[in-house]
Formats: structure tokens, C-alpha cells, sequence
């Protein structure tokens, strides 16, 4: 059964029963411990197939599968901006995910390209939605702030992103601050 609303000259459909929405949390923590029932970390890498500093660099030596499938695509001319890969790790039961934000690599300027950012996060929730939908449940963590580090991008920016494309999905997204 659906209920009706009106605003104005608009309709507005909206189902009777509330879907469950889960809004973005921030913990402290180890975000690669996986913590507070995280079991999917995403986090930002470059064009140049390279995982050589910040969390991308402590992924790569932790979980080689992750930095095999990013140069895996690198080699087939795959890493575009707005893209991501996906490895299994911890026996297939957790995810990392490395979401191509940035072109080139170097601190002196920003680095991180805003729409490839929002594009690899959009591509990225729509992925964990439908698992949602065929009855997986996974909770996304993601670096604070993501894109912001050595990448320079605005945390602000970076923020209402993740709040704008998960705050309202039905999937749990947690921004993990290092202790």
C-alpha cells in the first residue's frame, strides 16, 4: 500500500511501511582492523596504478589481492576516473575497495578530482544497495575524510559527498578517525 502526500503542486509517492535508513556514523579506530562491524573498506587511489603512501600503501602491504587487482586493471588500461576495483581479503569475507579518485599522484596541489570522487562513491553505494536488496548486508568504512589527505582535497567537500550519497541509504557507512 503506498500513501500519497501533496506539497504544493507536486505528488509525492512514498511507501506506507518506512524503509529502514541508516545515517553516516563516525568511530575511531584502525579503519584496516576493521572495526565497529565493518566489513568493507573503501579508499582512494590514483591513475598511475601506483599504491605507494598513505592507507593505500598500508592496503597494498597488507592485503596484496587488493594491490594485484588494481594493477590488474592498470595493466588492461581499466583505471579511470570514477571507477573502482573490488578484492576479496580475511578468507573472502571481507572487501577492500580501491576507488579511482585522482589522476596523478604528489601533495603540492590537490590531487583529488571531485567528480571521480562522487562517481566511485555513487558507483560504489549503488553496489552495496543491490546486495542490500538480494539480502547482503555490508557495512562501508571509510577513511576520514577520504580524498582530504594527502590528496588535498576540502574535508567539508568530502564530507557533504558521503553525507549526500549515504545519509539516506539504507546502507551503513562509517568514517573511521585514527586514534
Amino acid at each position: 500500500m503506498e500513501s500519497r502526500l501533496r506539497r504544493g503542486k507536486l505528488w509525492i509517492w512514498s511507501p506506507s511501511t518506512p524503509k529502514q535508513i541508516m545515517s553516516v556514523s563516525h568511530t575511531t579506530g584502525n579503519l584496516l582492523d576493521f572495526p565497529d562491524g565493518i566489513t568493507v573498506i573503501a579508499h582512494g587511489c590514483n591513475m598511475q596504478g601506483k599504491m605507494g603512501s598513505g592507507i593505500a600503501k598500508d592496503i597494498a602491504a597488507k592485503w596484496p589481492e587488493a594491490l594485484t587487482v588494481y594493477e590488474d586493471a592498470y595493466n588492461a588500461g581499466e583505471l579511470e576516473l570514477g571507477t573502482l576495483t573490488v578484492a576479496k581479503v580475511e578468507d573472502g569475507t571481507k572487501r577492500v575497495v580501491n576507488l579511482v579518485t585522482q589522476e596523478t599522484v604528489g601533495t603540492d596541489k590537490r590531487r583529488v578530482d571531485y567528480e571521480g570522487l562522487y562517481c566511485a562513491l555513487e558507483a560504489l553505494r549503488d553496489l552495496l544497495e543491490r546486495a542490500h536488496h538480494d539480502g547482503r548486508t555490508y557495512v562501508l568504512g571509510l577513511p576520514a575524510w577520504i580524498g582530504a589527505g594527502l590528496a588535498g582535497g576540502s574535508p567539508e567537500i568530502v564530507e557533504a559527498m558521503v553525507t549526500h550519497l549515504f545519509g539516506k541509504s539504507p546502507v551503513r557507512c562509517a568514517v573511521v578517525t585514527k586514534p
